[in-house]
C-alpha cells in the first residue's frame, strides 16, 4: 500500500507520507509484534528515510533542486522563504559564503557554497 501510494504520488504533504510510515510500523507491531522481522523491516525504512524528512523539513526547495539538479547553478536559486546568506567558517578551512538552513539551540546549520555544499 505504501509503495502504490508513493508510485501514486498520493500524498499531499511530508507529514503524511511520514505518518503513514508510522502507522505501518504501529500496525506491524501489533499484528506480528515488536521483534518479528517485519515490524523491524518497517522500522528500518522509517530510519532509513529519516534523513530525507528532516532534510524535507528544512527546506522543500532544496531538497527539490539537490535531488533534481534542473539546473548547473540550482544550488545559487533564491528559495521560498530566501536563506539568508552569510560567511561561516568549517574548521581547517577559511571563512566561505553558505546558506543558513536553520538555527536551533544557538548553532547555526549552514550548507556552503561551492562544488559539494557541505554542512
Amino acid at each position: 500500500m505504501l509503495v502504490k501510494d508513493c508510485e501514486d504520488f498520493a500524498f499531499s504533504s511530508v507529514q503524511e507520507f511520514e505518518g503513514k510510515l508510522k502507522l505501518m510500523i504501529h500496525n506491524y507491531a501489533i499484528v506480528f509484534g515488536r521483534k518479528h522481522r517485519l515490524t523491524k523491516l518497517a522500522q528500518q525504512l522509517y530510519d532509513e528515510c529519516g534523513h530525507e524528512l528532516e532534510e524535507l523539513h528544512l527546506c522543500q526547495n532544496c531538497f527539490f533542486l539537490s535531488n533534481e539538479k534542473p539546473v548547473d547553478d540550482w544550488f545559487c536559486r533564491p528559495c521560498e522563504p530566501p536563506h539568508q546568506v552569510v560567511w561561516a567558517k568549517q574548521k581547517g578551512f577559511e571563512y566561505w559564503p553558505a546558506k543558513v538552513i536553520r538555527v536551533k539551540d544557538n548553532r547555526v546549520d549552514v550548507r556552503f557554497f561551492g562544488k559539494h555544499h557541505p554542512r
